[in-house]
């Protein structure tokens, strides 16, 4: 995480996936947490998924990413629905 050196915090591990949570980033005029989550050992794979490659089941990057994205509605999703 360029920049992002202080005022973390492990925000979530099982197995082989963990995720850092960041408050002070260069940038970061809103001061979101910013989070960088990894897998050791991933392979090229989606994690959560079903796949041939076994992909981890620690942590699931569709969950993750719907969960991002309802915190952050955009403009045009507000607009449509009022």
């Amino acid at each position: 995480m360029s920049g992002c050196t202080t005022n973390s915090k492990q925000s979530y591990q099982r197995g082989d996936a963990t995720c850092i949570s960041y408050t002070e980033c260069p940038n970061n005029d809103d001061n979101m947490n910013i989070t960088l989550c990894t897998i050791e050992g991933g392979q090229h794979s989606w994690p959560g998924a079903t796949a041939y490659e076994q992909p981890t089941q620690d942590i699931g990057a569709t969950e993750e990413i719907w969960n991002f994205f309802k915190r952050f509605p955009s403009r045009i999703s507000k607009e449509i629905n009022h």
